[in-house]
């Protein structure tokens, strides 16, 4: 819900930022979902020898 409203007004690009500003590079904006600002940690988080938990479906 959170992440609709913030898209519906339009300042999902700022929104963000100051998440990130304010707790760092990875940031759990949902129950299945992360923002990541730091393009090094997409491939450590969700590359192949990753040492994170995936879901079922993506393993």
């Amino acid at each position: 819900l959170w992440r609709y409203l913030v898209a519906a007004r339009g300042r999902a690009h700022i929104e963000y930022r100051e998440l990130h500003a304010k707790y760092g590079p990875i940031v759990r904006t949902g129950p299945n979902h992360l923002s990541i600002s730091d393009p090094a940690m997409i491939s450590e988080i969700c590359g192949i020898n990753s040492k994170y938990t995936k879901v079922w479906h993506l393993s």
